[in-house]
């Protein structure tokens, strides 16, 4: 079980070389441990237990980022590591995530490394939010699952796409996020139509100093379209 995350973390801090290798000496990379009680994605939670999530961030410029992300859960119920960049344009993000989700305890480098169509646990995604108003702290996404694991039974590109809206608001030192997210239908999310992530965020920082901020963030979340409620709580470390 261990060496198994043991040779995905090691992945990932290659990753971070390859990144880093030719930044100036000023400071360019940012890190950060999550431990989460329940993954949660989009409505929908992955694996059965509690994850530990390390991400990796380089900036070589001010609006443009390189990522690797990881969770492990701790019973292996549920594995992921992805690859992403981002692009700041203003208050527009443009971003391009490759998800590889391996089923629970079938994860090989070799199977990492397939991203034949009708094979691959890869999932190349797109997504861009938006800012519409720079005054006001509401945020507009859109994502669509480009290429990968997200086939209908034909074995055709679903090219499933997900849709959020999210407002934050401040009660002294508490910040609540409040969002709405909803599916096209005939999708990796639902068959119709659907509202399938709705709820809130609350996240205050416990302690902060120089070096290191610990925040917390608790969450409510439904899924209307799947009739289920989760209740999710993040402990993080940066």
């Amino acid at each position: 079980m261990y060496k198994r995350y043991i040779v995905l973390l090691a992945q990932l801090l290659i990753i971070t070389a390859v990144f880093g290798e030719e930044a100036p000496k000023r400071k360019k990379m940012s890190y950060s441990l999550d431990l989460v009680s329940k993954h949660m994605w989009r409505g929908s939670s992955s694996g059965t237990a509690p994850c530990i999530e390390p991400t990796i961030n380089y900036h070589p410029t001010s609006d443009f980022t390189l990522s690797g992300w990881a969770a492990f859960s701790i019973n292996e119920s549920y594995t992921e590591v992805d690859l992403y960049a981002s692009y700041q344009i203003k208050r527009l993000n443009i971003t391009l995530f490759d998800y590889y989700c391996p089923k629970p305890g079938v994860y090989s480098g070799k199977d990492m490394i397939n991203y034949k169509s009708r094979e691959t646990k890869h999932l190349i995604e797109s997504q861009v939010t938006y800012q519409p108003f720079e005054t006001l702290p509401l945020h507009v996404s859109a994502a669509t699952m480009l290429y990968g694991d997200d086939l209908d039974a034909n074995g055709n590109q679903q090219y499933s796409s997900y849709f959020e809206t999210k407002y934050n608001l401040s009660i002294q030192k508490t910040s609540f996020d409040v969002f709405m997210g909803f599916t096209n239908g005939n999708s990796f999310y639902d068959e119709d139509f659907n509202i399938v992530n709705l709820g809130v965020t609350a996240s205050r920082v416990l302690f902060s100093n120089r070096r290191i901020r610990i925040p917390i963030k608790t969450s409510l979340i439904g899924n209307p379209a799947k009739k289920n409620i989760h209740f999710s709580v993040k402990i993080s470390i940066s």
